[in-house]
């Protein structure tokens, strides 16, 4: 992405951090309360099993108990990939938002120039920027697009803010 859009993104990325903590903040609670929830359950299959006094009964409940641990951590991971998803849909919407309301048409109007460099000599720009195939630039058998979904996962990718780090 070129400079110019440095500040755009950066506000984006403001806006959808403090959002993505709550979201990944209300995921790691959710997490942290299916885990509690399998080891205390796992625990009482221990302790079951050790009153019972049988080794198969303590395999049974240390099979369960991983089982649980398993499908914590697959639940832990979920929410995780639907923390990301949401932050990723939020900018989406933010972006879709601010084109209807026609606050960022600047960025549009840079967006278009730079699909129209890249596409080469001659290049003509179709589409905007809301639509589902986007900008597409072409120039004889070269072509350059940009969709928002592409701008906003760019942007996910490229920003110092790591997405994993929320969820540590």
């Amino acid at each position: 992405m070129s400079a110019s859009l440095a500040v755009v993104e950066q506000s984006l990325l403001a806006e959808a951090e403090g959002r993505a903590r709550s979201i990944v903040e209300a995921a790691r609670s959710d997490a942290a309360a299916e885990v509690a929830r399998a080891r205390s359950h796992g625990q009482r299959l221990i302790e079951q099993a050790r009153a019972e006094g049988t080794s198969a009964a303590s395999r049974a409940a240390e099979t369960a108990l991983a089982i649980d641990e398993g499908e914590a951590l697959s639940f832990v991971l979920a929410a995780r990939r639907r923390g990301y998803e949401a932050l990723r849909l939020a900018l989406i919407e933010e972006i879709t938002g601010k084109l209807r309301r026609g606050e960022v048409s600047e960025l549009e109007s840079r967006l278009a120039a730079i699909v129209r460099r890249r596409a080469g000599t001659g290049a003509i720009v179709r589409g905007a920027l809301g639509d589902a195939s986007g900008l597409v630039a072409t120039s004889g058998n070269r072509s350059a697009s940009v969709t928002i979904e592409a701008l906003v996962d760019h942007a996910l990718a490229s920003a110092d803010l790591e997405i994993e780090a929320l969820w540590a």
